[in-house]
């Protein structure tokens, strides 16, 4: 099991801004509606995968928990 640090406001702020910067850097990077629908796709796949394995993997979340994440 991997153990998480809790952050400072000030390292989430400095994380989030760092974020938003690479998202900036991406959104210009893609320039057709279709490159970016695309892009989205995957993302919301990937993370509906991620999901998926960590609901199964995680015996905090109940039967129905993880069959709501399933549905997702």
């Amino acid at each position: 099991m991997t153990t998480a640090r809790v952050l400072s406001s000030k390292e989430r702020a400095k994380k989030e801004l760092e974020l938003v910067k690479i998202e900036e850097n991406l959104m210009a990077s893609l320039h057709t509606s279709s490159e970016r629908k695309q892009y989205f796709f995957k993302a919301a796949s990937e993370t509906e995968e991620f999901g998926r394995k960590a609901s199964q993997d995680t015996l905090v979340l109940d039967q129905q928990q993880r069959q709501l994440v399933s549905n997702l």
